[in-house]
């Protein structure tokens, strides 16, 4: 009986804890006040080849990312150093809302040309080339990424600097040339 009623309360403190769903429009608001489209692009589509897209990516996707470097779990270069700081002060409330307002916006369409090359056959299987985010939402849409972005994140992988079991596996057989073929295969370049 004691287990059962730590149980239940256990579970009414964790869902009282846990953030409500995303709400788009305070999402819109802490983009636009924290600085998020400066390097995230406006309404999430990345100008430059130092950050990614996140329009259209998935809400959860964006969450997990957003947690992993708000607890220091993601760290890769210099660039992590400022998105730690940028997520530092956010509640898993403001992770929600912005994960939100990427989550509706309109992702750019797929820009991915041509046949994959024989280093890409598996990728397609989690990031489909539609653009849309791929194994229900927990694996990132890569079309229309920078080349350069997808090169550092790739090896990153490759090299265990980012940690994602899977993804070091799949990687880690990769060349730099190999890598470099995906990058402008998903980037459309």
């Amino acid at each position: 009986m004691n287990k059962i009623l730590l149980s239940a309360a256990l579970l009414g403190f964790s869902s009282w804890v846990v953030a409500a769903p995303g709400n788009i429009a305070k999402g819109e608001k802490l983009a636009t006040e924290g600085y998020c489209y400066t390097c995230h692009g406006d309404k999430g589509v990345a100008p430059s080849r130092n950050a990614p897209s996140l329009a259209g990516q998935s809400a959860s996707y964006t969450a997990k990312i957003l947690k992993e470097y708000k607890e220091g779990k993601l760290k890769l270069d210099n660039k992590s150093l400022g998105m730690q700081g940028i997520t530092e002060p956010m509640t898993s409330q403001d992770i929600a809302d912005i994960s939100a307002y990427y989550a509706a916006q309109k992702r750019a369409p797929s820009n991915v040309k041509g046949q994959a090359p024989a280093s890409a056959a598996g990728c397609a299987g989690c990031h489909p080339i539609s653009g849309a985010p791929g194994m229900g939402g927990a694996a990132p849409s890569l079309s229309g990424m920078s080349p350069g972005y997808l090169n550092r994140q790739l090896t990153a992988f490759r090299d265990g600097k980012r940690g994602d079991a899977m993804m070091n596996g799949l990687m880690s057989k990769l060349t730099d040339g190999q890598i470099e073929e995906i990058s402008h295969y998903y980037g459309g370049q």
